[in-house]
């Protein structure tokens, strides 16, 4: 059995088909990791000026909420205590300040630096979200900003569609263009003429 596995594989058209599928696949799955980091990258900015900001002595009062979570595809800041408490939003999520989970905020305050993370509040919604701790006279929080991934779920998805479409033809032309198919093919039109 084993020696057949192996014989199978090393016919030039199997090879083939596992080689496609592995590059379409890799290339799948590397187009979703590029747009996904990259979606960090504004949140990643935004918590660090924040953080810096408050941490120079900007009240935290001047954060307010102007928008809502649920709606909004513009990214939003976050300001909690020490223990992850929200204390200060630029937007509402269901007419409230939004609660992000306090494990979100556990690494950042182990760690003592910056890190992203998936947020989902609901199994509708999913933001890419970076924290970072700040500082104000010996007493510290965290930094929270966050972007609806909407938008980079549909290109993501997109993307993936167009790797699957050509895989699937790239597997139909080596398919058909065996010497096996077209005996196949020609025995079946045979088949229909008698």
């Amino acid at each position: 059995m084993h020696t057949k596995i192996i014989a199978f594989l090393r016919r030039p058209r199997t090879a083939l088909i596992v080689i496609v599928t592995v590059v379409s696949f890799t290339i799948c799955a590397g187009g979703q990791f590029i747009l996904r980091s990259s979606a960090n990258d504004p949140q990643i900015q935004m918590a660090q000026d924040t953080a810096a900001l408050l941490a120079a002595g900007m009240p935290v009062a001047s954060i307010s909420a102007n928008k809502n979570i649920e709606s909004t595809l513009s990214p939003f800041t976050i300001v909690t205590d020490k223990y992850g408490t929200t204390i200060a939003s630029t937007a509402l999520y269901k007419n409230a300040l939004p609660q992000a989970p306090r494990g979100v905020f556990m690494y950042a305050g182990m760690m003592r630096r910056m890190h992203t993370v998936t947020w989902q509040p609901s199994n509708m919604m999913r933001f890419a979200a970076a924290v970072t701790p700040y500082e104000v006279n010996g007493e510290y929080g965290y930094v929270l900003v966050a972007k609806n991934l909407r938008e980079i779920e549909r290109r993501s998805s997109g993307f993936c569609g167009i790797i699957f479409a050509g895989w699937f033809v790239s597997l139909g032309v080596i398919i058909l263009t065996s010497p096996t198919a077209w005996r196949h093919l020609r025995k079946i039109v045979h088949a229909k003429h008698k």
